[in-house]
């Protein structure tokens, strides 16, 4: 199944094709290290990418270092060495490049093959068995995000991980028990810094339990009147401590796997994807202080109706908080902001 015609080319040996790929391995790396230490280091940033661009551009680099970096046409030629009837279709590898491991594989594939006398290449190569396999990889990386996060794209493992920790996170909004922080727990059991998706989650599931506690508190006449300032002032430091996360959320090189950073175009969408990362991280940091420092400026203003004990703890708590906000790079970034 041909659907693309394209040139005939001149059969390439093992050597040559592997002095190729080292080229290309050496290509590769430096533009791993080049979007790492742009991600790292230099913190270049983009101000909005929207879908469409990002699409784009993704689109645009898997392009060029499929066909010009790893060449389509080498490719080609060392399988018209090894198999001198046959020919890869356009179709076919450009579908295997979707594939980070895929890929890999048909490059150590075509390193290692020597020219095969039946002179009939694998059943796999044949676009319906090709499709067949890939559609059954693809459903293994949508049901683990560990076979996601060693086959994937980063795109598609960046999705995967957000579905199954939504599905995590959502289910324990039906648990009864009063978790006022569930940031700890959800650590202890993740390795790794927390996503944004994770973040706004956990903020949410954390209020849901926490207005929960204080409906029940306000039907027993002994909490009804500390209630508001009670869960109030937990929402506040839960808020304050998802911001500290926030702010301080520093990117790893294994949050994708060295398959993702040595695909094609695995570098610069790992890049855009932090892009993205970063973007939601801001307007949410923000969101988190405002709706913070106005909790507190609410509760601060109902303080006259505690005795005078108690009016007097939670005055230390509510300074507690606000210095603590204050303190933020958020807090100190905004004041700035204005000043300029």
């Amino acid at each position: 199944m041909n659907l693309f015609k394209t040139k005939n080319v001149t059969p390439m040996g093992k050597l040559s094709f592997r002095l190729h790929i080292l080229i290309s391995f050496i290509v590769q790396v430096s533009f791993v290290i080049l979007s790492w230490s742009a991600l790292s280091y230099f913190n270049i940033g983009v101000e909005k990418i929207s879908m469409t661009v990002y699409l784009a551009v993704l689109f645009g680099i898997h392009c060029l270092f499929i066909f010009l970096v790893y060449d389509f046409f080498k490719y080609r030629a060392r399988f018209k060495d090894i198999y001198p009837d046959h020919h890869l279709t356009i179709i076919n590898y450009f579908l295997i490049s979707f594939f980070p491991i895929a890929f890999i594989a048909l490059t150590i594939f075509l390193c290692l093959k020597d020219s095969d006398e039946s002179k009939h290449p694998m059943k796999i190569f044949k676009t319906r068995y090709l499709l067949l396999s890939l559609a059954g990889l693809l459903t293994l990386q949508g049901l683990s995000p560990l076979v996601s996060y060693m086959s994937a794209r980063p795109s598609f493992y960046f999705a995967v991980n957000i579905l199954h920790d939504s599905l995590e996170l959502i289910k324990l909004k039906d648990q009864s028990t009063y978790r006022p922080n569930l940031f700890e727990e959800f650590l202890r059991k993740h390795s790794g810094e927390l996503s944004s998706t994770q973040l706004v989650l956990l903020v949410a599931v954390n209020v849901a339990f926490i207005v929960k506690e204080k409906e029940r508190a306000v039907t027993n006449e002994n909490e009804k009147k500390e209630a508001p300032f009670k869960y109030g002032l937990d929402i506040v430091e839960m808020s304050y401590e998802s911001l500290f996360y926030s702010e301080n959320r520093k990117m790893s090189f294994m949050d994708y796997s060295p398959i993702q950073w040595l695909h094609p175009s695995g570098p610069i969408e790992i890049y855009l994807l932090q892009m993205v990362e970063r973007q939601i991280l801001v307007k949410f940091n923000s969101v988190i202080l405002k709706q913070g420092m106005a909790v507190l400026k609410s509760v601060k203003k109902k303080i006259d109706k505690l005795s005078p004990d108690r009016k007097e703890f939670y005055l230390r708590r509510i300074e507690e908080s606000q210095k603590k906000f204050e303190q933020s790079k958020t807090y100190i970034g905004s004041n700035e902001a204005n000043i300029k």
